[in-house]
């Protein structure tokens, strides 16, 4: 669902800076994670990917009032809002963990 709607819904709307905003952030995000994927695998230091989106979650957050909420693209924005900060939330949870300790891949291959 995450990539559906940071790299999927602001290609709808590219005409505006927030969806430009959002999908160069996710394009980076998703860079980042398969550098950190190729090399550590599937461990909770792939959450340092997310990194991108917290400048874009605080920047659309902040022109939160500016929205009436009644488009399909606010509608979207608050979704990626919503989601993207419960994602940043796990994810420092799991580098945290990472930090102190936790090394071993969440998943085997």
């Amino acid at each position: 669902m995450l990539v559906a709607l940071n790299m999927i819904a602001p290609i709808f709307y590219i005409e505006t800076l927030k969806a430009k905003a959002i999908l160069i952030s996710t394009l980076a995000w998703d860079g980042l994670m398969k550098l950190l994927f190729y090399k550590y695998g599937f461990v909770r230091l792939l959450g340092v990917g997310h990194i991108f989106w917290v400048t874009v979650v605080i920047w659309l957050g902040s022109r939160l009032s500016e929205f009436s909420f009644e488009s399909s693209f606010e509608i979207c924005i608050l979704s990626i809002l919503v989601l993207n900060s419960l994602s940043l939330i796990l994810d420092a949870m799991d580098v945290v963990g990472y930090i102190n300790g936790d090394l071993q891949p969440m998943v085997t291959i």
